[in-house]
């Protein structure tokens, strides 16, 4: 199928092309994504992904931003009309973003660029912020909370443990795949660059809260690192695509507190009680 912006996020793109979203669901509960591609399961409206995508539409695809308030209206609007405070703070952070030259330049370019190209065989997609192909670099608009490391679990040598993370961290295999297809499907090697605005607040003299956002520009240029998320992506990939052609049964993930399918689905399970003695 020929990927548009009207079909990109469709049931039938997710089955035919391989994405950094869905190959995360598959690796996080295989049993869900299963679910969701056959449409026995159709995930809720996460906030968090609307107020992502209110700054993304804003600043770059301006023309469809009042199409796309009118369609989650619900989301942004209160009773009375009025915007939640969430979402004018998130008219804080693009005004943040319009306000200063260079987050201007880096996202001045080809907006949402659908892009698309081979791993292993497997068809992948993708969208881009902002390519620039002139420039040799590509751009991905996040939004975050604030810039400071994230705990995260990491298994080495069979062993899990936390460790703080750049709040970037995350990113690596989105920013490593679609460099890989824009190579595919231009011949150009492009820096990626993540553009990151974030959600901090101040009280003003009368007490209000404010938007008081800051703006970083995270430079990928360690070549190195990023065929490194390749690689890791292309030793999961022939289990995934075994799930996804249902060629292997896709497991359940177990995870009752992070994972909305299996803790609806579970099997009663008994734990026995514990005491916890203090002092």
């Amino acid at each position: 199928m020929e990927l548009t912006h009207e079909n990109y996020f469709s049931l039938e793109a997710d089955r035919e092309y391989m994405s950094v979203h869905q190959f995360k669901a598959w690796t996080t509960c295989a049993e869900k994504e299963a679910a969701r591609q056959r449409g026995d399961y159709v995930p809720g409206q996460v906030d968090a992904f609307v107020f992502g995508h209110y700054v993304d539409c804003a600043l770059t695809t301006p023309d469809e931003f009042e199409a796309f308030c009118a369609e989650n209206a619900g989301v942004i609007l209160n009773r009375k009309g009025e915007k939640y405070s969430d979402y004018r703070i998130a008219d804080g952070m693009i005004a943040r973003v319009q306000g200063d030259p260079d987050a201007v330049e880096l996202l001045a370019g080809d907006c949402q660029a659908i892009v698309t190209g081979e791993i292993d065989g497997v068809q992948w997609k993708g969208a881009v912020d902002c390519l620039k192909l002139d420039c040799g670099i590509f751009t991905d608009l996040k939004t975050t909370r604030d810039f400071s490391p994230t705990w995260e679990a990491v298994v080495t040598e069979g062993f899990s443990r936390n460790v703080r993370v750049p709040w970037y961290g995350r990113y690596w295999a989105q920013m490593a795949v679609y460099r890989s297809l824009i190579e595919q499907q231009f011949g150009v090697v492009c820096e990626p660059v993540i553009l990151g605005v974030s959600k901090h607040t101040r009280k003003d003299e009368a007490g209000e809260t404010r938007p008081s956002p800051g703006l970083v520009a995270v430079r990928f240029n360690d070549a190195d690192c990023l065929d490194q998320e390749i690689a890791l992506i292309r030793a999961d990939l022939p289990q995934v695509m075994a799930w996804k052609t249902g060629d292997a049964i896709p497991p359940a993930c177990g995870n009752v507190d992070a994972c909305d399918w299996c803790r609806e689905r579970g099997k009663l399970k008994i734990w026995p009680a514990q005491r916890v003695y203090v002092g």
